[in-house]
């Protein structure tokens, strides 16, 4: 069976409302199939771990996190343990279903029983843009890393939105991946920090398409670093460093290698 992870699109123009504002986890999503008693996340990986046995006969999508799911789930995750009491798994709705958002929480409210393990994530109800930006406001206040705001008479992954603040940060262009769809992007000595997309930047795939390989690696064409830009982004992977979500901002003509 192949699983269907949402991928979260950041344009709040596509906001439906009404909606629910829930807080952004930093932590794995995961989809429950209770057919096979494991979490499986977007790579494939199964789990089987002590608080499945306290998650319903209902096909689930939710985020596995560590602690508070506050910014400490990938610097914990090389120690992590299955048995880790501070292990949890937060739902976010039901698993392909034609429910309505409004409906799925109404029916995961009743068939999940709270506890340190296993909780359904709550949110509060929005109706205008500006309520989003007050919830967001208050997520961040509180220490997560946005919101995802889900549409409440929705049922599909797609109309999800997620909400968190851009960060910027200047890097230099070090290769190009080999399929040319994406520049490699990272530091003056080389550690490439992440990729970014090329769709939509044709004077950027143009300057990389003049450039001289200078070796590879498995997934990219490797260049001289001469072009710096400005990448924004959704926030570091810890321990990795590599950035959340980079984007293409602009060109950095003003910099180089050497004033980074």
């Amino acid at each position: 069976m192949k699983i269907e992870f949402p991928k979260l699109d950041t344009d709040l123009g596509r906001v439906k409302l009404p909606c629910q504002v829930q807080p952004k986890y930093d932590g794995e999503l995961a989809v429950w199939l209770p057919e096979q008693g494991v979490l499986t996340n977007r790579y494939g990986t199964e789990k089987v771990l002590p608080l499945c046995k306290e998650l319903p006969n209902i096909e689930l999508v939710g985020e596995l996190y560590w602690d508070t799911g506050k910014r400490n789930f990938y610097q914990a995750l090389p120690k992590l343990k299955q048995h880790d009491p501070l292990l949890k798994f937060a739902v976010f709705g039901m698993y392909h279903t034609d429910m309505t958002f409004s409906e799925q929480m109404k029916i995961l409210k009743l068939a999940i029983q709270n506890s340190d393990r296993v909780s359904v994530v709550e949110g509060h109800n929005a109706y205008s843009h500006p309520e989003l930006e007050h919830y967001l406001k208050d997520n961040l206040k509180q220490g997560w890393e946005g919101s995802v705001v889900k549409p409440l008479m929705s049922s599909s992954f797609t109309s999800w939105v997620k909400n968190k603040p851009d960060e910027t940060i200047d890097l230099l262009i070090l290769g190009v991946s080999k399929k040319k769809s994406a520049i490699a992007v990272g530091t003056p000595d080389g550690k490439i920090l992440g990729h970014c997309s090329l769709l939509g930047q044709p004077e950027i795939a143009a300057l990389v398409g003049k450039e001289n390989i200078i070796g590879d690696t498995k997934e990219d064409y490797l260049i001289s670093p001469s072009y710096a830009i400005e990448v924004k982004h959704l926030g570091v992977i810890e321990p990795s460093g590599c950035l959340r979500n980079p984007r293409i901002s602009r060109l950095r003509e003003d910099l180089g290698k050497d004033n980074l």
